[in-house]
């Protein structure tokens, strides 16, 4: 509802009959008013699966983040043991 018609009263946009001053009633309703273009119900049920994504998304990077840092690991494994084998003092603490 716009200001001055909340202040000195009057008909809202929406109740209005012409479509040149926007709003209008609801031909597919019985009932005077606008109609909602969309329910409430719908558009919280594409952000709930929306959110899932969001989560799955967040799962597949972490768990891609603990793929690489396995493979780190184990490369760095590689690496420290084949300077303990070439270093004659360091074979006695393998």
């Amino acid at each position: 509802m716009p200001l001055k018609t909340a202040i000195v009263g009057g008909k809202t946009v929406g109740m209005d009959n012409s479509i040149i001053e926007g709003g209008g009633r609801d031909i597919s309703s019985e009932e005077p008013g606008a109609a909602r273009r969309t329910d409430g119900k719908t558009q919280l049920a594409q952000r709930s699966s929306t959110m899932k994504t969001d989560d799955e998304l967040l799962k597949a990077a972490a768990n891609e983040m603990e793929r690489r840092e396995q493979e780190r690991l184990h490369d760095l494994q590689i690496k420290l043991m084949a300077a303990i084998e070439a270093n004659p003092t360091m074979r006695q603490f393998r």
